[in-house]
């Protein structure tokens, strides 16, 4: 399973109970420099939420106590995966937090899956220490041009990772992402744009990632 391989588990990890101070949850975070902590219940079983740095440090500012319970400040009572969810739950559910919550099916805490760890897990899929060139083209056309456009590739190399991308806010195009091994020369790259561009093929961009990212 995919979250049991990222897993970062809640014997390594700084946590608070439901009972602490708002207090010793800022002196764990100040002493292990994170930005946030989870909270589990009394027992130490079951997840409660997350407590932030900036949360309390605005509550500092408007003259709040430290002393009284972290549950005060709590946020992300409901953001957490269950260790068999797919990869696309954890991907969605993590989002732009720095860890999701992972629980077992008894809702028990076993730990966090860290946003570092996740990213990481993913640039070494996509292999991109490995790769010389990844170009994107656009596909908003005709619906059978992704099998023509794989052919035209294949005669150039072999060794390439190719990413769908729908039509979303943040473009008007469908579009494809094909990343090649470095074993793909810029001579064997500038015939294939050639040869791309006389099928009609639109490229919208070309990125060298020799040079790193």
């Amino acid at each position: 399973m995919i979250i049991s391989s990222l897993l970062f588990p809640r014997e390594n990890l700084p946590h608070v109970s439901s009972i602490d101070t708002i207090s010793s949850a800022l002196d764990l975070m100040e002493t292990h420099d994170l930005r946030c902590i989870p909270i589990l219940d009394s027992s130490g079983q079951l997840y409660r939420g997350n407590i932030y740095k900036y949360h309390i440090y605005r509550h500092i500012a408007k003259g709040g106590s430290l002393e009284i319970a972290v549950t005060t400040l709590l946020k992300n009572a409901t953001k957490f995966v269950y260790d068999t969810d797919a990869f696309y739950t954890l991907f969605f559910k993590l989002k732009d937090l720095p860890y999701i919550a992972v629980l077992n099916h008894d809702n028990h805490f076993l730990g966090v899956v860290r946003h570092d760890d996740f990213m990481l897990m993913l640039s070494q899929t996509w292999k991109i220490n490995a790769s010389s060139f990844s170009i994107t083209v656009d596909l908003s056309g005709e619906t059978n041009l992704l099998p023509q456009l794989i052919k035209l590739i294949k005669k150039s190399s072999e060794n390439f990772e190719l990413m769908t991308l729908d039509k979303d806010d943040f473009t008007l195009k469908k579009r494809v992402q094909i990343t090649f091994s470095n074993t793909l020369t810029q001579e064997e790259l500038n015939k294939l744009i050639i040869r791309l561009e006389k099928k009609e093929f639109s490229i919208l961009s070309i990125e060298n990632l020799a040079h790193g990212i």
